[in-house]
């Protein structure tokens, strides 16, 4: 997230005391390769689910950004019927993910998606990947997000339709 109030940084670096620095700028200094500019942010890392297809890691190198959104641990949400609505799928923004190995309970906040480079999403950074069962669970609590329907009805039509693709394959 940018700081408040936008600080911007010059393009080319300086060392100074051994260390690389950017200095400020009064304006945006844009890349003209890809239009894009320093300035000053701060954030966190997080863990994230992606959300983009998995060919999108696995067969396309040359896919530049993908769709992630972030997760949580459902012991952090201090309500116990919120908990309970979560991982009930009645919370269409929240896609609970119980059990996860390696983490445990978590919820993914489909309310966050957003798009990360993607190199940032390497094979060593990943923790764990999805059972097909997930991957229809996670399709549908997307379109339950997206459209308000229910995200069981939904998972069962899903299921189907892989079941039905992947006998045509």
């Amino acid at each position: 997230m940018a700081e408040v109030p936008m600080t911007y940084l010059e393009k080319a670096s300086i060392q100074a005391k051994g260390k690389r620095v950017w200095p400020q700028s009064s304006e945006l200094d844009l890349f003209k390769t890809d239009q894009q500019g320093l300035y000053v942010a701060r954030g966190r890392l997080r863990l994230a689910i992606v959300v983009s297809h998995s060919c999108e890691l696995d067969d396309k190198p040359d896919v530049r950004r993908v769709l992630i959104a972030p997760i949580s641990p459902l012991s952090q949400v201090e309500d116990a019927d919120a908990r309970t609505r979560i991982l009930e799928r009645k919370r269409r923004a929240f896609m609970p993910l119980p059990g996860v190995p390696g983490i445990g309970d978590h919820y993914a906040d489909l309310r966050c998606i957003t798009y990360v480079d993607r190199k940032l999403i390497t094979e060593s950074r990943r923790k764990s990947s999805m059972t097909d069962e997930g991957v229809v669970a996670l399709q549908a609590q997307l379109i339950a997000y997206l459209t308000r329907l229910d995200p069981d009805l939904v998972a069962g039509a899903l299921a189907a339709g892989m079941a039905r693709q992947n006998d045509a394959d």
